[in-house]
């Protein structure tokens, strides 16, 4: 189960760090719903960054909850 949720962890982050991004870096229903999912395979929580474009993927971060 770890090396699964690991494994999601590097593909969610290596699509944002990559310049072929799923979607073009939209955050998506399903963009959200991976970062979301990444987030919570760290114990974090994704938030919107102050300031960020809601519309981007890259606006939002996984902070300690």
């Amino acid at each position: 189960m770890r090396a699964l949720a690991f494994a999601l962890i590097v593909v969610s982050l290596g699509a944002c760090a990559g310049p072929a991004r799923r979607d073009g870096g939209v955050a998506t229903l399903d963009a959200l719903r991976d970062v979301q999912a990444a987030c919570a395979a760290q114990g974090r929580t994704m938030k919107l960054k102050p300031e960020g474009d809601a519309q981007s993927i890259d606006a939002y971060a996984c902070e300690r909850n």
